[in-house]
C-alpha cells in the first residue's frame, strides 16, 4: 500500500516541493516588480496632471515682465496677483530691485524666505541654474514641497513659488520617510520630497517631464513592503492555492474540478445576478432623490453573495461584462413596469471603464431605453476611478453620447484611484462620489480627513454634485451638512434592498428615516 501511495503522489509531491520553494524565494522580486509597476503608473498620471502646468510657469513669467513698471505701484501688485490667479501652478509672486520689492500682499510684503532642506545626501547639489533666452534663472526646493524659481531679469528679480508637488503616495499609504522624490537635470538633483539620512534608498523609476528634466523616485525597503506587502502575501497564498490546486489536478486528473469562473458562468445562465437598490437621500428636502444598483449574487440556497466575493473574479475573466449587462436589463425591465414609474429620481448603474469608453455599449444602452420607453434622464452610469481608461478619446466619445440622450455621468470612489483631474478635465462628469474610505475618517484624527474637505472643496469649486457614500451615524451626516454635502447613501438611512423592497420603503416613508441598527451580515455586505 505504501509502495502504490508513493507512486501516486510522487510527481505532484515534488511538484509542491520545486513550486513552493520559487514562490518563498520569489518575495525580493515580486515586492520591487509590483512598486516599480505602481509608482511607473502614478508617475504617468502626476506627469499628465503637472507637466503642462509647470512648462508654462517661464512663459507666464516673460509675459508678467513685460506688462511691469517694476516700481512696486498698485498696477505692478494688481498685475502680480491677476498672474497668480490665471496660472495653475504659481502659488506666490514677489519682484525685487534696487529700490522697490513687493509681493502679491503688497508693497514691502516680504514672504518669500531663504529655505534651507532638512539633511541630504553629500553629493546632492539642491540648486539648478539656467539661462532662457536671454534671461538667467535658479531652482531650488522650497517648503511644502514647492520649488522656487528665480529669474534674473534687466529690470529687477522676479522669484516665484510653485504650487506644491504631489508624492505618488500618501504617507497613510507607504511609511514616513520611506519614499524620496527628486527633480534631476544633469547632475543636479533637487529635493520635493528629500531622502532620510538614516534611511538606505534605492531607485524605483523615472519620468522625464521636459527634454532636460527629470523625476526620480527612491523608496526604502521597509516602504516597498509596506505597500506591497499585503499584495505579496495575497499573490503568494493564491499561487501557493494554484500550485496546490495544480498538484491536486496532477493526482486526480481524471475528476472534475469546478471553479469559480464556471460558478458565475452557470450563475448568469440561471439569472442568479440580481440588482439591489440602496435610496440616496437628500437631507435638505428630506426625501429620496435616487438610488444606486449594486448588484448580488442569489445562490440556489437563497444565500446571497456580496460582490467582494466574485467581481474581482469576474473583472479578471471579463465576465462582469455580462453581468453589467443583465443587471441593465433587469433594472429597465423593474424601471418601466407600472411599480417601477413610481420610483422617483435618477437610478445610478456601475460600469467598467473599457465598457463606458465602447460607444457600442453606450448605443445599446440607448436603444434600450427605446424599447423600454424610459426617459433617459432617469439613469446615470458610474465611473469608477481605482480602474483605469485605456482610450480618453474613446471614453469622451462614448459618453458624451450617452450624455447627448440625457444621461448623466458619476465619478464614483473619488480620490482613490487613478486620473480623477484628467476624468474630470476630459470627460462629462456632473457629480463627484466620495468614497466610503474618506467619510469614516470624520470625527477622526485621520490625515484623510483633510483629503476629504479638500475633495469638498474641489468640487463645489468645479460646480459637481457631491454624494456621500457609506454614511452610516449621524455624526456623519451633520458633519456633511455643514460643509453643504446634502446628498447622503449609506446605512445610516438605508441599506442596499430588492426591488420590491424598494417598494415598500418607499410606500411606508413619505420622508426618509434614520435605518434600524443593522446586525453585520456578511451575504449583504
Amino acid at each position: 500500500m505504501k509502495s502504490t501511495l508513493w507512486h501516486r503522489w510522487r510527481w505532484p509531491g515534488l511538484v509542491f516541493v520545486i513550486g513552493f520553494s520559487l514562490i518563498n524565494q520569489s518575495t525580493n522580486f515580486l515586492n520591487t516588480t509590483l512598486f516599480k509597476a505602481d509608482v511607473s503608473s502614478r508617475l504617468d498620471n502626476l506627469y499628465q496632471f503637472y507637466q503642462s502646468r509647470f512648462i508654462h510657469i517661464d512663459n507666464e513669467v516673460q509675459d508678467l515682465s513685460e506688462k511691469l513698471a517694476y516700481s512696486c505701484d498698485d498696477n505692478d501688485i494688481s498685475l502680480l496677483r491677476k498672474t497668480v490667479e490665471k496660472s495653475s501652478a504659481i502659488q506666490l509672486i514677489e519682484i525685487t530691485n534696487l529700490s522697490n520689492h513687493c509681493s502679491i500682499y503688497g508693497h514691502g510684503v516680504r514672504l518669500i524666505k531663504n529655505y534651507a532642506p532638512i539633511e541630504q545626501e553629500a553629493d546632492t547639489n539642491t540648486k539648478i541654474n539656467g539661462q532662457l533666452g536671454d534671461t538667467l534663472f535658479s531652482i531650488e526646493p522650497y517648503d511644502n514641497h514647492r520649488l522656487k524659481i528665480s529669474y534674473a531679469l534687466p529690470r529687477g528679480l522676479v522669484t516665484v513659488i510653485t504650487e506644491p508637488f504631489q508624492n505618488v503616495f500618501t504617507d497613510s499609504e507607504t511609511c514616513s520617510g520611506c519614499l524620496a522624490m527628486y527633480l534631476t537635470s544633469g547632475e543636479h538633483s533637487l529635493p520635493i520630497y528629500p531622502k532620510d539620512s538614516a534611511n538606505t534608498y534605492q531607485f524605483i523609476a523615472a519620468k522625464r517631464f521636459s527634454p532636460i528634466y527629470k523625476i526620480k523616485i527612491f523608496a526604502t525597503e521597509n516602504g516597498i513592503a509596506k505597500l506591497v506587502g499585503n499584495d505579496i502575501i495575497i499573490i503568494q497564498l493564491l499561487l501557493l492555492s494554484l500550485l496546490l490546486t495544480f498538484c491536486l489536478v496532477l493526482r486526480f486528473r481524471n475528476n472534475e474540478a469546478g471553479n469559480l469562473r464556471d460558478m458565475i458562468q452557470k450563475g448568469l445562465k440561471r439569472n442568479q445576478f440580481t440588482p439591489y437598490y440602496q435610496p440616496i437621500i437628500n437631507t435638505q428636502l428630506n426625501k429620496m432623490v435616487g438610488c444606486e444598483v449594486l448588484v448580488r449574487w442569489k445562490l440556489e440556497n437563497g444565500d446571497l453573495l456580496s460582490p467582494d466575493h466574485f467581481v474581482p473574479t469576474a473583472e479578471h475573466t471579463g465576465q462582469i461584462f455580462e453581468i453589467t449587462e443583465s443587471l441593465i436589463r433587469q433594472v429597465f425591465c423593474q424601471l418601466s413596469s407600472n411599480k417601477g414609474r413610481a420610483i422617483g429620481g435618477i437610478v445610478s448603474i456601475n460600469a467598467m471603464p473599457t465598457q463606458l469608453e465602447n460607444p457600442a455599449f453606450s448605443q445599446w444602452v440607448i436603444d434600450l431605453l427605446h424599447t423600454h420607453q424610459l426617459d433617459a434622464k432617469r439613469l446615470s452610469f458610474e465611473v469608477t476611478e481605482r480602474t483605469p481608461f485605456n482610450n480618453m478619446e474613446l471614453a469622451k466619445q462614448s459618453l458624451g453620447l450617452l450624455c447627448e440622450h440625457g444621461i448623466t455621468i458619476k465619478l464614483d470612489d473619488a480620490g482613490t484611484g487613478y486620473g480623477g483631474f484628467s476624468y474630470l478635465q476630459s470627460l462629462p462628469i456632473g457629480c463627484l462620489k466620495i468614497d466610503k474610505m474618506f467619510i469614516d475618517t470624520i470625527g477622526t484624527e485621520d490625515i484623510k480627513t483633510k483629503i476629504l474637505e479638500s475633495i469638498i472643496l474641489f468640487a463645489q469649486h468645479a460646480g459637481l454634485k457631491i454624494i456621500a457614500e457609506g454614511v452610516e451615524n449621524a455624526q456623519q451626516v451633520e458633519y456633511l451638512k455643514n460643509r453643504g454635502v446634502y446628498l447622503i447613501q449609506g446605512y445610516y438611512f438605508a441599506q442596499p434592498m430588492p426591488f420590491n423592497a424598494l417598494l415598500e420603503y418607499m410606500k411606508n416613508a413619505e420622508h426618509p428615516q434614520t435605518a434600524s441598527p443593522i446586525e453585520p451580515v456578511t451575504s449583504v455586505a
